[in-house]
């Protein structure tokens, strides 16, 4: 009896040796897919992160003639230091729009996995960007500055970098966008039936945050009033874009001025008293990407440009990045 319970006991505490061992690789098995899958998904996003930005900082630098693949490993090591770019490919489908591609990768060191013979691996991530000339906007300020204008013109005829400081007028010489009374409008940008004054206010210091595209605004051919002085201000040396517009309907408070694109500035000085005469905006036209929908290939290019993602992870389709 002594000899069977003996080897009863040996058999039991075989058996609870083997289930402490079974209950050692389920506990780690868990470990491994809670801990490092959501190590995974995390260097994952990581990853996205980084060659979205990349790619559109990269997207960005080719929009205004740089070179955008030699700082798209930058802009991904800012975002994943333990990362590094696997390709960087331009394609440039006109003078002034193309898109980038921006492949990269990063490691994932498994903390338990490793432990029942899963190796580590890396993650990827592929992301392209377009460029091109903005089908809308956002941001605008609701200064809308008549094509016709001789600084403008002039600024059109080569739009890379920026111009000298110009001082433009409000009034213009009678020629000029039709019956448009100056080369100014403040315009009405999201088309509410009125130009408000806190409206206008609001968009001077922070830019408008709707969408504008093309077509007809209302609008005021009123010079610009010095209730906009502190405005003007706050926005003094800043870059942003403003409405471009080819006529005017009717007079007053039912103007109606045909936007025609947009183009970038940076403001330096104005005038809002005396004559409507003697009143001027003074500013720079400049090269700009600015936030807006893209793309408008087959517009007058005014040195602006907005980017986009437009594919990600080889689900690559060339017609949505053009």
């Amino acid at each position: 009896m002594r000899m069977i319970r003996a080897r009863r006991l040996r058999d039991e505490r075989g058996i609870a040796s083997l289930m402490v061992g079974v209950s050692v690789v389920a506990i780690f098995g868990s470990a491994a897919i809670a801990v490092d899958l959501g190590h995974l998904w995390s260097s994952r996003r990581h990853i996205i992160t980084a060659t979205d930005a990349s790619a559109l900082a990269a997207a960005s630098e080719y929009a205004l003639a740089g070179d955008g693949c030699a700082t798209a490993p930058g802009y991904i090591g800012d975002n994943d230091p333990d990362a590094s770019v696997l390709a960087c490919a331009p394609y440039f489908s006109g003078p002034n729009s193309g898109y980038v591609a921006v492949t990269a990768e990063t490691p994932v060191d498994y903390a338990f996995a490793s432990l029942i013979g899963v190796p580590d691996r890396a993650v990827k991530s592929s992301t392209t960007a377009s460029w091109g000339l903005p089908s809308g906007m956002n941001g605008l300020r609701p200064f809308g500055l008549c094509e016709d204008d001789p600084n403008f013109q002039s600024w059109v005829g080569n739009p890379s970098g920026e111009s000298a400081v110009v001082r433009v007028m409000y009034v213009n010489d009678g020629t000029q966008c039709g019956s448009a009374p100056g080369n100014w409008a403040v315009l009405d940008l999201d088309n509410a039936g009125g130009v408000d004054n806190n409206d206008t206010k609001q968009w001077v210091q922070f830019g408008y945050s709707g969408m504008v595209r093309p077509g007809h605004l209302g609008g005021s051919p009123g010079a610009i009033s010095n209730s906009l002085n502190g405005d003007l201000a706050a926005v003094r040396y800043e870059r942003f874009p403003i409405p471009i517009f080819d006529r005017v309907k009717e007079s007053g408070s039912n103007s109606t001025f045909h936007v025609v694109g947009f183009v970038g500035i940076q403001l330096y000085d104005w005038k809002t008293t005396g004559s409507e005469e003697s009143r001027y905006l003074d500013l720079k036209f400049v090269e700009l990407v600015g936030s807006g929908e893209c793309c408008h290939n087959n517009g007058t290019d005014f040195g602006l440009r907005v980017v986009h993602i437009c594919d990600v992870d080889g689900r690559f389709e060339a017609s949505q990045c053009q």
